[in-house]
């Protein structure tokens, strides 16, 4: 086979690789250790998310992010959008592009997130005697 016929039918083939490699290696990546993203076209695509117990109103891997707390990120660059996404934890709500919709997410306050308990009595079960010292059964 002559070697310019070679070289034509591996044009093709070396085309493809170089679209694939400009097109997923060279995207902007941000890794936070609890949420990871690449930007994408439509927005940042949420390639990971710790959730230890995911909820429909929060961030799932596969979200495209477009904006948060009314802030779009199409509008910055990846510096600009890193520094919006690390205030994810406190921002009040979330536009993201889920499963072919447009969803609003509203995120619940640090404040609104901590369940008060109620106040407990410690009662002793028994009497403690350590060395000189002795406790009998009373509320702490």
């Amino acid at each position: 086979m002559p070697f310019f016929v070679r070289w034509a039918c591996s044009l093709p083939f070396l085309l493809s690789l170089t679209c694939w490699v400009t097109t997923h290696a060279l995207a902007p990546r941000i890794d936070f250790g609890w949420l990871k993203a690449t930007q994408t076209e439509q927005g940042w695509l949420v390639t990971y998310v710790y959730a230890p117990f995911p909820r429909k109103d929060e961030l799932h891997a596969g979200d495209v992010l477009i904006s948060v707390d009314h802030q779009r990120l199409d509008e910055l660059g990846p510096i600009g959008s890193a520094h919006v996404m690390q205030a994810i934890p406190n921002a009040q709500n979330a536009i993201v592009y889920r499963e072919n919709a447009t969803v609003r997410l509203n995120f619940v306050s640090l404040d609104e997130r901590v369940i008060q308990l109620p106040p407990r009595l410690v009662w002793f079960t028994a009497d403690v005697q350590v060395g000189q010292c002795r406790a009998v059964g009373h509320p702490a």
